[in-house]
């Protein structure tokens, strides 16, 4: 009867690390996933933060306009067509006079 109320505590005890791990473990995953998503490249500025900067005078006209054209430059970026940029190349190879 010993052997078994000793193997019953040594298996409880066993189990309850196993899910104080675990629940270490899951707030440590948590935690990280937070972290990585505030790590995330975001846009800092909307084009509406950087008029009310100016306004408040916490940005000069000429950082609100460098600022700006950052703004629109990044924006406007993902849209230019493929073939305007000055890349000879493709994904598919080589360009040739046909193409």
């Amino acid at each position: 009867m010993a052997s078994a109320t000793a193997d019953l505590v040594l298996w409880t005890i066993i189990l309850a690390l196993f899910v104080v791990v675990a629940v270490v473990g899951l707030a440590l995953a948590r935690r990280i996933q937070q972290w990585a998503r505030a790590d995330q490249v975001a846009e800092p500025f909307t084009l509406q933060d950087l008029r009310e900067m100016r306004e408040r005078g916490e940005i000069s006209e000429i950082e609100f306009e460098a600022m700006r054209a950052g703004l629109i430059g990044r924006i406007l970026a993902p849209a230019t067509p493929r073939e305007s940029r000055d890349d000879p190349f493709d994904d598919a190879g080589p360009r040739t006079e046909q193409d």
